[in-house]
Formats: C-alpha cells, structure tokens, sequence
C-alpha cells in the first residue's frame, strides 16, 4: 500500500493476521480474550464482501460442503489459506494446537457470537484440507 508522501507500508493477509492472533490467543488467552475476539472478526470478515463474491464465484466446493452456508464455508476457505505461510515445523505446530479440542472450545467460547463452535471446526477444517492436499 502506498501511503500519501510515497511512503509504502506493507499490510498482511487475513489469513496471516489470523494465524498471528491464534498464536497469541494460545500464549496469553488466561488473561485475555481479544485475539480470540478479533479472531472471530476475520472469520467474518472472510463471508462478506468480495470474500462472499469468491465463495460464489471460485470457492463454490466450500459452499457445497457446509451447504451454502456461508459463514462457515468462509471460515474453511480462511483456513485452507493459513498452512500456505508456513513451514513444516510451523504447520505441525498449528495442528497441535487447533486439534487440541479443549483449547479449541476455549478459543470458542471466547469468540462469543453466533455458532462460534461450529466456525472454529470449519476453519480448521480447511487447515486440514490445505494440509492434506500438500502433502
């Protein structure tokens, strides 16, 4: 992005922002919930405007899949996008984390909202998905 002054800052990707906040959700989530809040946000934000579009234009599978509902569709297309920016060591660390099913209803739980359960099993059914199909 390039700012007034030619001063070029780069923004990162939903998906990289939502893996930086499970991270640190994991690490500090005893003592506060925003990053799971904000987590939460950006699950939203990937069934809505052009992400809504992509999921009737390109990502119709997802559709498919969660019976075109699109939320939950949007938050599996967030998470196939996620194992992409890392490595196998940092892949392997992420599964450990979102298949710990205590930690993850925790993560739920601290979304609040609406059907936050059911987002964070469609997420991370697209990080499986993503990781299933690069092996």
């Amino acid at each position: 992005m390039l700012l007034p002054g030619g001063i070029s800052v780069k923004i990162p990707t939903i998906p990289a922002l939502v893996l930086l906040k499970l991270f640190a959700w994991r690490d500090r989530h005893r003592d506060d919930t925003r990053d799971a809040l904000d987590v939460a946000t950006m699950i939203e934000w990937y069934s809505s405007g052009k992400y809504f579009d992509r999921l009737y234009d390109q990502e119709t599978d997802w559709l498919e899949k969660f019976d075109y509902d699109p939320p939950l569709a949007g938050a599996a297309l967030l998470g196939s996008q996620i194992p992409s920016l890392l490595d196998e060591k940092g892949t392997a660390e992420l599964l450990r984390v979102l298949d710990d099913q205590e930690l993850m209803g925790r993560l739920a739980k601290d979304m609040g909202g609406s059907r936050p359960d059911l987002l964070v099993r469609a997420m991370i059914q697209g990080v499986h998905a993503a990781v299933s199909t690069s092996k």
